[in-house]
């Protein structure tokens, strides 16, 4: 037996081809937000036992699942993580509930720079590269959250 973590390439991959390559903001954020809730729901779904039918009856928001993620994630030590988290639902729903939303920039600088200790995503460039890099990185430590496996304290996966 190794002590090397298990990939999960399907989940991987599925961030690969669903993670906008472009410099579109607006869809970088809602495609990842997407992709996000969906590793967000499977923890939930397999810390819990819970099965799909009863999750998409429950008819959660993500500020619903995000605290429900977090207890069920056993992983309380991260609030950094779950902060990082709420910001890319801020920014969501600055793009959801504007035509013309005034807050994207900010809000992408914000969550960038509640991930740069950890991840170190504000040195990847154009903020558009910049927010790829930090839901990818939240999207892995999301994948990591869902072995029983320690994770290091200082957001290393």
């Amino acid at each position: 037996m190794t002590d090397e973590p298990e990939v999960d390439l399907f989940t991987l991959r599925r961030m690969i081809e669903h993670l906008p390559n472009g410099n579109d903001l607006t869809l970088i954020v809602l495609k990842g937000h997407l992709l996000i809730e969906e590793r967000l729901l499977d923890l939930v779904r397999l810390r819990l036992g819970s099965d799909d039918a009863t999750l998409n009856e429950a008819r959660l928001r993500f500020s619903q699942l995000v605290p429900l993620a977090r207890a069920a994630s056993g992983r309380p030590g991260y609030p950094w993580f779950w902060r990082a988290l709420q910001k890319l639902n801020s920014l969501r729903n600055d793009l959801a509930h504007h035509l013309e939303p005034k807050q994207v920039e900010r809000l992408s600088a914000e969550l960038v720079a509640q991930l740069e200790p950890y991840a170190g995503v504000a040195s990847l460039g154009a903020p558009d590269v910049q927010l790829r890099g930090a839901i990818a990185y939240m999207y892995g430590v999301l994948m990591a959250f869902k072995s029983p496996r320690p994770l290091p304290p200082d957001g290393a996966v």
